[in-house]
């Protein structure tokens, strides 16, 4: 089944490339959504996928980038969104 969740993602996870390497693994996982840095030095995602494909980025971005240092990673159930699919990108930063 389909779902959608908002992740934001707390910790040293910019200026070390935490967004192209979530970009390549969630292509290569098949999740569709976005991601972007945020102002408050979080980075925040919207991932559309099944609960298996979802379950399996979480627990890398648990982990994130060689350079990383992820502290938390808060996650929302939200409602399925009209998104382009087959379709993962880097989004403006806010």
């Amino acid at each position: 089944m389909t779902q959608a969740l908002q992740l934001y993602i707390e910790g040293r996870v910019q200026g070390v490339g935490y967004r192209q390497w979530m970009l390549s693994l969630a292509r290569q996982i098949g999740i569709c959504g976005w991601v972007r840095n945020i102002a408050n030095g979080q980075v925040h995602a919207l991932l559309v996928g099944t609960d298996v494909q979802l379950a399996q980025l979480i627990e890398q971005c648990r982990r994130g980038p060689a350079l990383a240092k992820v502290l938390r990673v808060n996650s929302q159930v939200v409602p399925v969104p009209q998104i382009k699919p087959n379709t993962f990108e880097i989004i403006d930063s806010i």
